[in-house]
Parts: structure tokens; C-alpha cells; sequence
């Protein structure tokens, strides 16, 4: 399990976010667990209120293992609990797309927590997030019984495990802290500058992984990376090998072939050698070829032409008689150096295998879709020329045919995944839709909200009112004391009895008078910023509560401005109908994006009202019977205790039901 934290500035705004976690074009599926687009605007609106640097952090949790939502919760109660976060603030969605790596786990999560923290009046405390991420991972991966990730910071986690008396868990990855330290496959900005280009760094890692377990040796891993567009080169560390495509850096050589960074420089150091002294034999050889064949070629035509000198008519009338002649001169040249032809065969000999050579060469990389071939041109009309120029044609046209196959093939792929999106896009889009225009009014009425002005109360005010001449005096006071006892200090002063003479003796007694010609007016100054301090206590009370009664005005007019009372009511409404909405409820959805939340508010509203006007009809008919109940039974009693009365004789039950039925009441 892997996760990540990054601070989003509140100068950069949330729209990159929101785009990327909520319409991401390659999930396959986005489920909204908790939260809104709303909250990260307002995570961003309340950071720049407060002058605060970051808007929110983005947590990124991708585990390599299956994890279900009860165990996700727990994960992210953790979390709450190491950062001391509020969950009720956070928002959280759902990803579920294919990872790079055909084992992971195809789901991972998104928690955005604002940096500014409502409940603590203070910004989110992120220091160490790496190594407390590591800790909370591998917690994790230990209660699901899930394999143990090794980490950057296994020494710093196990620790403090320790210090928290995790001592069971602490034992569990102590083993982690003696393996090598892993480091960061890629960082954001790497994969977002990759995606640009479009390259996706996690398949293309895949890739190179795949290609490195096929490959026999390191030699053919690299033919291989050539082919496929990948390039192998030093990195700016010694000792360090990286891939890059198309310029762009795809990550460490010896990380993605699995090997310690010294056994792979050792490795392709020793190929690079290799290739090196194979290179040089060839060049050995092909070079005393050439030198012997311009040796040859230079005593023939040294030769052919004393022949001709020689010769009574050297003329030829056509073409014919040229070639005759030149072969005759061949021949007979042939028959007096006997060295010389025996050279000239031995050299056709090595230019027919080195024809030989590149046409099996051609045919095998023509096999071979995946490794390019070095095309040859050649002005010579022989046969074998011919032959490499039709193979190279051949080259061509395969490849061009693959290249046809591969755009039909990637051509189906979208139309499957349109179609695929298609099917479910429709009521996402319009949930989507619902969603905006709710946010955008619940946005509206936060905004009326949050704008009210505050009232505060009396004492806080006269606090404020008394701290300020308070400090003054105290301030006074500290001076005033300070000089006191620096005078105090510079009398009980001994020098000695040849102090007098003494340089420091003289400064001493300069600041002495110095001193004590300050002191009446530091005095003085306490002696006001005292009387200034009984007198503000003395009328803060007063007028703490005058502004108290400012500041409820203030309110009171701006409630009637804006009938606060209706936004409170219309701001939770709009919430009711947006769990509905996540809720999927199909009706809502279809009534919000035809007439609007200003409908289906007023609606709710009505259907309120009338809930309310029915419960007090209720209790209306209650209170009645209630009424009636009891007058009947205070009639009955008074009949009973009437003994002029013939019916006193009755009992009680039956005068208190003739009592009810005379006023209407059944029981």
C-alpha cells in the first residue's frame, strides 16, 4: 500500500483537482464517497481569508491488495487520527481503473482534507508526511494481513512504533530496516509532463519489465528497448543507467530490471566491452580486406595498362571488341601472376559471404516485426543488389502493413470504450449536471452566510479593551524595575583600592548617572500608563457593551437585508436534495435539470408547510378531547358529590359517561 500526500497551493486554485478526481477520462468508474467540488473551492476561499499558503492537502491511497469499505474507514480513521484532521470536512472519492501492473489492485482513493482547520482554529501540521504515511500504510497492511511494503523510512516508523508501545507491530517490519531503501518510482510532475507527450509512465514500466523477464540477457534486453523506441544512456550520477523515450525520462534501468545499481553498471559496463572489442576486431578485418583488394586492383590496372601500351592497334571499333579484349587482357595476365588471381578469388570469395552475410541478415530481421532493419542501397545491377533492394521493399511494406493493423486495432479499441462509456455516461452526465447547479446555489447562500456579521460577546470585548493599556503598564513597570536593579548593581560595585584608576571605573559611573537621571521619568511613565489602565477598567464595561449593541444591530440589519432566516432554510434544503442526488435518486435528478432547485425547494417547502399545518390539526383535536375529557370527568365529580342530586347514587364511571356523551365526546 502506497500513500501520498501533496499541499495544493491556494494561489493555484482548485479546478486542476477537481477536474482530476471527480470527470477523470481514465477511470473507469468514479464514485463519490463523502464531500463535494464545493468544499475544495471553500477550502481554498477560506485559506486565502486567512492568508494561509495551501488551500488543501491531497491524499492518494493505492493499495497493492484487495481492501473493502469497512477496512478503507478504518484506514481513514488512522489517518484522521495521525494528522488531526475533521473527517466531517474532507472529501473523499472512489477511483476504479486498471493499474499498470496486471496483480494490483484496480481501485485506489482520493481524500482531500483542508489545510485549515475549522475546529482547531489552526492550519493542518503536515511536518514529517512521509515517514507518517509509511507508518499508517504498513499499520494497515498488517491488520488486513496484507504483504508488507518496503518503504523509505522503515528505520524512522519502526521507532515510533516503539514510542507508541506498538511493540507487535514495530517486530513485524523490523526486518524492513535491513533490506535496501526503495525510492519514489516517479514523481507527479514527471508523469504529468510524460502524459503531455503522450506517454503513460506506469504501462511503459510495465513494459520494460515484461521485456526484461523475456529477454535472455542483457544484450538482447537492449535490442529489444531499441526497437520499441526506448533509449539506454548514463544518468548524471555515476554509476547510474536510465531509459528515456522520445527524450523523456521512464525511470532507473537497474529499478525496473529488479538488480542493486552496482550489478547493473558492472553488467552493461561488461557489455559495452564486449561490443567494443567486437567492433574493433571487424574493423581489424574489413580493414586488411580493403587493402588488399586496392593492392590487387592496382597491379591489375598497372598491368592492363602496359598490355595496352604494348599493343600494335589498341582501338576497338565497339563495345564488343573492348570486352574481348579486356578479358583477353585478364587472361593472359592471369597466366603470368598466379599470386595476384589467387588474391582476386580470395577476394570475391570474402565480398560473396559478406553479401551472403547481410541477406540472411535481412530475411531474419524481416522475421523479426519488433527489431528494425538497416535498409541498403546500392547503384550496383547485380543480382544480390537487386535481391537486398527487393527485401527492403518487402521490410517496408510489412511494416507499413503493421502499422495499418495496429490503427484498426487501436480504431476498435475506442469504439469499444465509447460505447462502453456511452452506456453509463448519460446518467453520470446528468447527475453531474444536477450537482453543479446545486452547488452553485448552496454556494450562493454559504456565501450570505458566512458573510453575516459576528456578534461577540461583552466580556471578550472588554478583555480586548483592557489588554492593551495593561501590557502598557506592565511594560513601564519591566523598565522602570530593570533600571532599579542595574543601579543597584552598579553601587554595590567593588573595584579594589586602585579601582579608581581603572578604565571601566569611570564608565561605570557615567552609567550610574545616567541611569539615575532616567529613573524619575521611567517612573513617571508607570505612574500614567497605571492611571490610564484604573481608568479603562473602569469604563471598559461600558463600553464593551455599547459595541455589543453595535454589532447586533449590524446583524439585525443585515438579517433583514438578506431574510437570513429564508437562506438558512433554503442552505439546508439544498443540502437534503444533494444527498438525494448522490443517492441516485432518479426523480430529484430529472426535477432539478428541467425547472432547477429553486422548484424542488419550494416544493419541499410546501409539502414542510403542510406537514406542520396537519401535526397542528392534530394537536388541536388532541387538546379539544383533552378539554372535554376533563370537564366531563369535573362534572361527574361535582354530581357525585351532590347528594340532592338523584343521580349522585350512580358510580363514578357511569356520570363521567353520561358527562362525555352530553358534550359530544366517544370514548
Amino acid at each position: 500500500m502506497i500513500i501520498q500526500t501533496r499541499a495544493i497551493k491556494a494561489s493555484s486554485g482548485a479546478t486542476d483537482t477537481v477536474t482530476h478526481i471527480f470527470s477523470g477520462e481514465k477511470n473507469e468508474k468514479i464514485e463519490i464517497l463523502e464531500g463535494s467540488d464545493f468544499q475544495l473551492n471553500n477550502a481554498m476561499q477560506t485559506a486565502q481569508s486567512e492568508n494561509l499558503k495551501y488551500g488543501f492537502h491531497h491524499f492518494k491511497i493505492s493499495p497493492k491488495e484487495a481492501l473493502t469499505r469497512e477496512q478503507f474507514n478504518d484506514l481513514l480513521n488512522d489517518l484522521a487520527n495521525e494528522y488531526k484532521f475533521d473527517k466531517d470536512d474532507i472529501t473523499v472519492v472512489e477511483h476504479t481503473k486498471p493499474r499498470a501492473s496486471a496483480d494490483a489492485y484496480n481501485k485506489h482513493w482520493h481524500v482531500i482534507v483542508p489545510h485549515y482547520q475549522q475546529e482547531h482554529k489552526k492550519p493542518l501540521d503536515t511536518k514529517n508526511s512521509y515517514a507518517r504515511n509509511e507508518k499508517i500504510a504498513r499499520l494497515a497492511e498488517i491488520k488486513n494481513s496484507h504483504a508488507l511494503v518496503q518503504g523509505q523510512h522503515n528505520k524512522a516508523v519502526y521507532l515510533q512504533l516503539l514510542d507508541e508501545n506498538k511493540t507487535t507491530e514495530a517486530e513485524k517490519i523490523k526486518h524492513l530496516i535491513d533490506l535496501e531503501r526503495t525510492s519514489q518510482s516517479h514523481t507527479v510532475n514527471q508523469q504529468r509532463r510524460a502524459e503531455k507527450n503522450g506517454i503513460d509512465l506506469p504501462k511503459e514500466k510495465q513494459a520494460i519489465k515484461t521485456l526484461w523477464q523475456a529477454s535472455d540477457s542483457l544484450k538482447g534486453f537492449k535490442i529489444g528497448l531499441k526497437s520499441q523506441g526506448y533509449e539506454i544512456k548514463p544518468g548524471e550520477k555515476p554509476g547510474v543507467y536510465i531509459i528515456e523515450k522520445s527524450g523523456l525520462f521512464v525511470g532507473s534501468a537497474n529499478r525496473l530490471t529488479n538488480m542493486k545499481k552496482e550489478q547493473f553498471a558492472q553488467k552493461y559496463k561488461e557489455l559495452e566491452n564486449d561490443t567494443k572489442a567486437t567492433i574493433t576486431s571487424k574493423k581489424i578485418r574489413f580493414g586488411s580486406d580493403k587493402s588488399e583488394t586496392n593492392n590487387s586492383a592496382s597491379n591489375i590496372q598497372t598491368r592492363t595498362n602496359s598490355e595496352q601500351q604494348h599493343k600494335p592497334n589498341n582501338r576497338t571499333s565497339d563495345t564488343r571488341d573492348r570486352r574481348r579484349n579486356t578479358d583477353s587482357a585478364d587472361i593472359k595476365l592471369a597466366s603470368r601472376d598466379y599470386r595476384t588471381a589467387k588474391d582476386i578469388a580470395q577476394i570475391s570469395r570474402t565480398a560473396k559471404q559478406n553479401i551472403s552475410q547481410n541477406i540472411a541478415k535481412t530475411r531474419i530481421n524481416s522475421t523479426l516485426s519488433s527489431i528494425s532493419t538497416t535498409h541498403v542501397d546500392s547503384d550496383d545491377k547485380t543480382a544480390s543488389a537487386a535481391g537486398i533492394r527487393a527485401g527492403n521493399e518487402v521490410i517496408a511494406l510489412h511494416k507499413k502493413l503493421q502499422q495499418i493493423e495496429e490503427e484498426i486495432k487501436k480504431y476498435f479499441e475506442d469504439m469499444q470504450k465509447n460505447q462502453k462509456y456511452n452506456q453509463i455516461s448519460t446518467d453520470r452526465i446528468k447527475k453531474k449536471q444536477a450537482l453543479n447547479k446545486i452547488n452553485s446555489s448552496l454556494k450562493e447562500k454559504y456565501t450570505v452566510l458566512k458573510e453575516r456579521p459576528r456578534v461577540r460577546g461583552w466580556k471578550d470585548i472588554k478583555a480586548e479593551l483592557e489588554n492593551k493599556p495593561f501590557s502598557e503598564y506592565q511594560k513601564a513597570k519591566q523598565h522602570k524595575e530593570k533600571c532599579e536593579e542595574h543601579i543597584k548593581e552598579l553601587e554595590n560595585k567593588k573595584y579594589g583600592f586602585f579601582g579608581f584608576l581603572k578604565k571601566s571605573f569611570k564608565e561605570d559611573k557615567k552609567r550610574l548617572t545616567e541611569l539615575k537621571e532616567n529613573l524619575p521619568e521611567l517612573s513617571k511613565r508607570e505612574t500614567d500608563k497605571s492611571h490610564n489602565y484604573d481608568v479603562k477598567l473602569r469604563v471598559s464595561y461600558d463600553e464593551a457593551k455599547a459595541q455589543q449593541d453595535k454589532q447586533k444591530q449590524g446583524q439585525e440589519d443585515y438579517d433583514k437585508k438578506h431574510d437570513i432566516k429564508k437562506v438558512r432554510d433554503e442552505f439546508n434544503k439544498l443540502k437534503e436534495i444533494k444527498d438525494d442526488i448522490n443517492n441516485n435518486d432518479k426523480n430529484i435528478i430529472e426535477d432539478i435539470n428541467k425547472k432547477g432547485p429553486e422548484d424542488e425547494i419550494k416544493k419541499r417547502q410546501e409539502e414542510e408547510q403542510k406537514q406542520q399545518q396537519e401535526l397542528q390539526e392534530a394537536q388541536r383535536k388532541e387538546a379539544e378531547k383533552t378539554a372535554k375529557l376533563s370537564m366531563a370527568r369535573t362534572n361527574a365529580m361535582l354530581k357525585k358529590l351532590d347528594k340532592s342530586n338523584p343521580n349522585s347514587k350512580k358510580s363514578d364511571a357511569e356520570l363521567e359517561a353520561e358527562e362525555l356523551h352530553a358534550v359530544g365526546f366517544k370514548p
